[in-house]
This record gives C-alpha cells, sequence and structure tokens, in this order.
C-alpha cells in the first residue's frame, strides 16, 4: 500500500483566471519554481516515510517551518506523539492551539538561536532519556523544545511560542 500511495507526486500548480499570455506565462514558471522548491526541500522523499508512518501509526506529519535566518523553508518529519492539542481546547471539534514538544540537539538549537544561549545552557532537561538503561542515549546532549500556536480570532492576531524549560526562545504574531 505505502509503495501506490508514495508513488504519486501531485505539485502544486499556478493557474490564472482568464489570464493574458504574460499570467499564463508567469503562472507556468511559478509552477515549475515550486517543483524546484519540492525536489530542493526533499518533499517527496520524507513523503514517503510520512506515508509509512501514517500506516503504522494514525497520522503522518511533515512539519514546514524554518529557524531565524533561514534562506529556505525546512522540511521535518514530527512523530505523532510530538503533536499535540489540548482536550479541553479540541472538545467541540475547533482546536486554537497546536503544540509540538520536541527533544532536540543543545548545540543545534543553540545555533538556532544564538541570542538565547544561556537560556539554553541552563535548561534543565539534559537529555532526552526513554528510559533509565545506560544505553547509547547516554551521550546526548538533548532540550525538550516546546512549540506552541495560537489561531488569530477576531480582532486578535495568532500567536507562536517557543521555549525551554529555562525560558522563552522566541515569540512573535502572524497573521
Amino acid at each position: 500500500v505505502q509503495a501506490r500511495v508514495a508513488r504519486h507526486k501531485p505539485l502544486p500548480m499556478v493557474l490564472t483566471e482568464r489570464g493574458n499570455y504574460k499570467q499564463t506565462k508567469r503562472a507556468r514558471a511559478l509552477s515549475n519554481f515550486l517543483g524546484g522548491a519540492y525536489d530542493a526541500l526533499k518533499v517527496f522523499q520524507k513523503t514517503r516515510v510520512m506515508v509509512r508512518d501514517s500506516l503504522v501509526c494514525g497520522p503522518g506529519i511533515l512539519w514546514i517551518h524554518h529557524y531565524p535566518g533561514d534562506k529556505m523553508p525546512r522540511v521535518d518529519r514530527v512523530m505523532p506523539w510530538e503533536e499535540f492539542v489540548d482536550v479541553g481546547d479540541a472538545h467541540n471539534g475547533d482546536p486554537t492551539q497546536k503544540w509540538i514538544l520536541r527533544w532536540e540537539d543543545r548545540v543545534e538549537l543553540a545555533k538556532h538561536y544564538p541570542k538565547c544561549v544561556d537560556i539554553i545552557e541552563k535548561s534543565g532537561s539534559t537529555s532526552g532519556l526513554l528510559d533509565d538503561m545506560p544505553d547509547y542515549e547516554q551521550g546526548l546532549d538533548r532540550v525538550l523544545v516546546v512549540r506552541c500556536w495560537r489561531l488569530a480570532q477576531g480582532e486578535t492576531k495568532g500567536r507562536f511560542y517557543v521555549g525551554v524549560d529555562g525560558g522563552m526562545l522566541d515569540e512573535g504574531v502572524y497573521d
């Protein structure tokens, strides 16, 4: 089943509505650009893994994001147990918040948030140990990173937060 589903590679296609020759040409060029961006970001390779995740775990999740200073967006795999919505918030089927909790490498996180190196270093979550057994996880220096997005409601703009247990790394608003 995975091979059949992952074989298809749908691309976004830009269309004009009764456009002239110039608009049609621009739309075709933008479609080609999006195809190249999908190749550069390796979306289809990651989609195969996401399809397998959806067959095994239920949801298959790809997270499209960027860090401050990135030129291109990033596409990362998110495991189903790393992403959730609050049960009380989603009670009526329209959640307003989404959370992602992930263990991330402390050094890489400090590269992405250079103004917050002291907060990252002071973070108490020093490892992502799944158990108390001394094994390969002992050499890892991981930090539990919490990300939250809140939808815009009425006049209030949407907000996002990124933090560790030592403090806030980033926050802001979006439309």
